[in-house]
């Protein structure tokens, strides 16, 4: 789940967020990080040259971990509203499984299928965008998001860029306007339709020995 930074209302910055934000599948994003004045972040860093081989899946192939794959899938909620279909596109999805690029249950369901199986996966709110944060709800005064995006922008259902993230306003009353940054699909049982359309085998082999150093880095 985003995490939202509490700060004085006159501080908020606002602008309309891009017209189309696609929910899609990638997992949620993570809230910015912010290191304290003059505090020093020890991080491992790996440095290795490798050679990298792909194989195309053979007949009795299944899929595993580390593999890179492209799904094909239609998405839907419990009541039977579509929210994304890659058929709708005709573009199958891309990714390496277990490479933290998927919803959890999305990531896994796809584990052991081959190509040109199908399945129904059901993703409970824990293994798709959480479940909704009221942390993530705040209300300002109306005058501000007027001022920042205009009269006509402000009004239910309107996407607008709050601090790096986005938010929609869920309620607009005379006085004060009501900012969601809860991820548009948080607390909702998604449904996947999905067909495994391609299987990569990624086959490394290092040319070095894996080395290691830390890397010092100063905020503030």
């Amino acid at each position: 789940m985003q995490s939202v930074v509490s700060c004085a209302t006159r501080a908020l910055s606002l602008a309309r967020a891009p017209v189309s934000v696609s929910s899609r599948l990638g997992g949620a994003s993570k809230g910015s990080s912010f290191a304290a004045p003059r505090a020093a972040a020890l991080r491992a860093v790996s440095h290795r040259v490798s050679s990298v081989r792909s194989f195309a899946a053979a007949a009795n192939q299944v899929v595993e971990k580390g593999d890179k794959v492209s799904i094909h899938y239609v998405g839907t909620l419990e009541d039977g509203e579509k929210f994304d279909s890659s058929r709708d596109r005709d573009s199958p999805i891309s990714f390496v499984v277990g490479g933290g690029m998927m919803i959890k249950g999305f990531d896994k369901g796809v584990l052991a299928m081959a190509v040109g199986e199908t399945k129904t996966l059901k993703c409970a709110p824990e293994e798709a965008y959480g479940t909704a944060d009221p942390a993530n709800v705040m209300k300002v005064p109306k005058k501000d998001v007027v001022d920042a995006v205009g009269a006509e922008f402000t009004t239910v259902g309107e996407r607008l860029s709050v601090g790096g993230g986005t938010a929609v306003i869920s309620e607009v009353t005379d006085t004060e306007v009501t900012l969601d940054m809860n991820h548009a699909l948080a607390g909702k049982t998604l449904n996947f339709d999905i067909e495994v359309m391609s299987i990569e085998r990624l086959d490394v082999k290092y040319k070095d020995k894996f080395k290691v150093f830390f890397d010092i880095s100063i905020g503030g």
